[in-house]
């Protein structure tokens, strides 16, 4: 970007995408950041400490809040300020595959590939002791969810899966992967009942 713009990728991105959506407390400049008021960053003990910087501007350096996120879910949802249509379907159609189903696109990750009646996209984020963002919108029915915590690793993104349960009524395989060990937990519980019962009715058809 920075090579065919000319522009480093924080006033790029400022010009091209933020301005244009109206995000007006969103930057990719740290420095920028002192007219914002930011959150505190809780650890998973619950203490405070300073929010990290990477050099990784794409992936880790937005600073925003969800009110201009929801901006930028309604972008998508064929928003021509930044790109058109044609391109925001593109985006959104799978490209890469796990046992045939897609799981993201040019960008953007699939939640509910399987649901005739929804076209949910999105993003999470988690790490960093202890940061948990899920930010996803159903570009069928206009809907969306975002959350942005800090204190937990995964809270925000198992709200974000209830959504998506009850969005589009199927467990796609984010959120298969993401339970799984309850789900084992319960496949292990009902073998278990299963081999119980058996043995009882063995039992009881020795005895007579």
């Amino acid at each position: 970007m920075e090579e065919v713009s000319g522009l480093p990728f924080t006033d790029f991105m400022d010009q091209e995408v933020l301005q244009p959506l109206g995000m007006e407390h969103s930057t990719f400049d740290y420095s920028a950041t002192s007219q914002f008021s930011k959150a505190l960053v809780y650890q998973v003990d619950g203490r405070i400490r300073e929010p990290k910087r990477f050099t990784a501007l794409a992936a880790a350096g937005l600073y925003t809040c969800t009110a201009d996120l929801g901006k930028f879910l309604l972008a998508n949802l064929s928003d021509p300020s930044v790109l058109n249509p044609s391109t925001l379907q593109t985006m959104a159609t799978a490209e890469t595959f796990i046992n045939q189903v897609g799981v993201y696109g040019l960008g953007p990750h699939l939640y509910s590939q399987n649901d005739a009646n929804s076209q949910i996209i999105g993003h999470d984020g988690s790490g960093n002791n202890a940061i948990n963002t899920a930010a996803r919108v159903d570009l069928m029915s206009r809907s969306g969810i975002i959350i942005l915590e800090t204190g937990h690793y995964d809270l925000a993104s198992s709200l974000a899966d209830e959504w998506l349960f009850w969005k589009a009524g199927v467990y796609d395989f984010v959120v298969m992967t993401r339970n799984r060990s309850y789900l084992l937990t319960l496949l292990v519980s009902g073998y278990v009942v299963l081999l119980l019962g058996f043995g009882l009715v063995l039992v009881r058809s020795r005895k007579k």
